[in-house]
């Protein structure tokens, strides 16, 4: 989720849907740390103390090597310290999985990424021109809701409400159309909201379990999940805002994943999201012709399009990349993360953070930061 904008906590809580001194340390069973696993570590630990986040982990893997490192606090009020089995939400990397299932289906000749979306879901404003590909590539024209004043007027009234998929389609589109299907690139949650629908319609099953059947069970993903109305199983690192250097983060309320649905609700540990990092790069869970169009010079779209964009150069098909290195990122109310591989060496990294601030894109920037020493 994605948001631009800095301003009073009360209302960067709604908008933030719409788009700490702490001490570091590694993990106690990590290997020795050579230079680059210092370089990860000394990363994570800078990100945190410049945007006030408590706490986060970072898994990087390098040649033959993976390693996991973890700093700060899970919980300011007791003072518990990250940990590689805190579980964290992944945001708007739930994207790339939902994205994944969608794309599992046309390798089995269940659907066509270019059916328009009508076939699978009625109600939607320009329904009939408006395809699955241009749903998962953030080129259908159509608002994000959680940006509508219908969603956030309602969560100003109650930040913690449960949410149907129905309701949230209803506040995208209470909106016009941004522009005409396919004109250009505009990140919206509601596409992937679409994609969701269109899982349960072809397969009669929430998306969920679609992905947790079809992606999670057979990968052995065993901590990632979907809390639904639920909370984050534990051990949970709790979510916060992050004031910025030398200042107090605040706790923020716990949303419901149901108000991120298909589009940001899953949670899960550090090493969980590693794994699909390089599951997601690799392409592994598809043909090689369907992974291909992900991320091919037909699919990507830069951003420059949509100033309101999470951090990418371009963006695909439910991946987006950053100096050559493909996956994505995911941003809202108190969480942080960011699951990317580079293709051109097998490299991967995976980044969490407990926390939201000014810098709506701390893992991206980490990650650059620390490209130099992955060679």
């Amino acid at each position: 989720m994605k948001n631009r904008h800095a301003g009073a906590l009360a209302a960067a809580l709604v908008v933030l849907l719409a788009a700490a001194g702490c001490a570091a340390r590694p993990e106690a069973e990590s290997t020795p740390a050579d230079a680059w696993q210092h370089a990860a570590q000394s990363a994570l630990e800078d990100a945190l103390r410049t945007t006030g986040i408590p706490g986060g982990a970072i898994t990087v893997t390098h040649g033959d090597a993976t390693w996991t490192g973890v700093a700060g606090l899970a919980d300011v009020a007791t003072g518990r310290e990250v940990t590689a089995d805190d579980r964290f939400s992944f945001r708007s990397i739930t994207k790339s999985y939902t994205v994944t299932a969608i794309l599992q289906l046309v390798d089995e000749g269940r659907l066509s990424l270019d059916d328009p979306v009508s076939k699978y879901v009625d109600g939607v404003p320009e329904g009939d021109r408006i395809t699955l590909r241009e749903l998962a590539r953030m080129r259908s024209g159509l608002p994000n809701y959680s940006a509508t004043p219908a969603f956030q007027d309602a969560l100003r009234i109650d930040l913690t409400r449960d949410w149907t998929d129905a309701e949230i389609l209803q506040a995208a589109f209470s909106e016009p159309n941004d522009f005409a299907p396919d004109a250009r690139y505009e990140y919206s949650n509601t596409n992937t909201i679409l994609l969701g629908e269109v899982l349960q319609k072809v397969t009669g099953r929430p998306w969920y379990e679609v992905v947790q059947e079809s992606i999670l069970t057979p990968r052995g993903l065993s901590t990632t999940t979907y809390p639904d109305s639920d909370p984050i199983p534990s051990p949970l690192a709790e979510p916060y805002q992050g004031g910025g250097e030398g200042q107090d983060p605040e706790l923020l309320p716990a949303i419901p994943a149901n108000s991120l649905s298909a589009a940001g609700g899953f949670a899960g540990t550090i090493r969980d999201l590693g794994r699909w990092a390089r599951i997601l790069g690799t392409g592994e869970l598809l043909d090689e012709a369907t992974a291909a169009q992900r991320t091919s010079d037909a699919a990507l779209s830069p951003t420059t399009d949509d100033p309101n964009s999470p951090f990418y150069d371009a963006y695909g098909m439910g991946m987006g990349e950053i100096d050559g290195w493909i996956g994505h990122t995911g941003n809202g109310l108190g969480y942080q993360a960011l699951a990317m591989y580079d293709p051109a060496t097998g490299d991967s990294v995976a980044i969490v953070m407990n926390g939201t601030g000014d810098d709506h894109d701390a893992p991206a920037h980490l990650l650059q930061k620390l490209l130099p020493a992955l060679g």
